[in-house]
């Protein structure tokens, strides 16, 4: 099926700061639906078809939000039809319900929908790319302590690990072996000698140590 054909719209850009003076970059706003409503604004509420599943992280996500506060404020749309739809803040939305606030930060953008759905993913999955540096997260540990580290989502047993001293030797710095060791394979190709199993089981491994102590590549 051919990609459906995303029609160029004018919208505001969505994330940067307002362009309009005489609207604000973020407001904040009643969670009672009729509250925000009657304030002149837009309520909030989320994207029904989002696909990220975000239960189990906002207990975590709320003790950040009292702990911290707000660090950035909930994106919503003001597209026709997806008026007040949620962008960006679904689980801080949850969060924020269940501390019982009375008020949210919001960031009116508009947006097509198209735009606004690949934008919500975006947030989410772009961030999964990312890794850790263990060697900072190492040093950092000691500094923040058990308890800011458990707000920022890791564990007593994950903490704990952290701390734990990391002897790892690079490959450049091995020590040469002087001894005339004897070793069960070669590969043919590098040369790489190897005692053991090949990592293949039963005939199809059989047949490939036979082949690896003959000094012939495995099918």
């Amino acid at each position: 099926m051919a990609a459906k054909k995303i029609e160029a719209v004018k919208d505001d850009g969505a994330f940067g700061p307002s362009l309009d003076p005489k609207t604000p970059d973020f407001v904040w706003v009643p969670l009672d639906a009729k509250k925000a409503r009657a304030a002149g604004f837009v309520a909030i509420r989320p994207w029904p078809d989002n696909p990220r599943v975000n239960a189990r992280t906002v207990d975590g996500v709320a003790a950040s939000l009292k702990e911290f506060g707000w660090v950035r404020p909930l994106v919503a749309n003001t597209w026709p039809g997806l008026e007040g739809e949620l962008i960006i803040g679904h689980t801080t939305r949850l969060a924020a319900i269940k501390l019982g606030l009375k008020v949210w930060p919001v960031r009116y953008r508009r947006m097509a929908p198209e735009r606004a759905h690949a934008a919500a993913l975006a947030d989410n999955r772009l961030q999964e790319h990312s890794v850790w540096d263990l060697t900072k997260l190492a040093d950092m540990a000691p500094k923040l302590g058990e308890p800011l580290f458990a707000l920022a989502g890791w564990d007593a047993g994950q903490f704990k690990g952290l701390l734990a001293p990391i002897n790892i030797i690079p490959p450049s710095d091995f020590r040469e072996v002087t001894i005339d060791a004897k070793t069960d394979y070669t590969c043919p190709r590098c040369k790489y000698e190897w005692s053991g199993s090949t990592g293949k089981s039963s005939k199809a491994a059989a047949k490939a140590d036979a082949k690896a102590k003959a000094g012939k590549p495995a099918q």
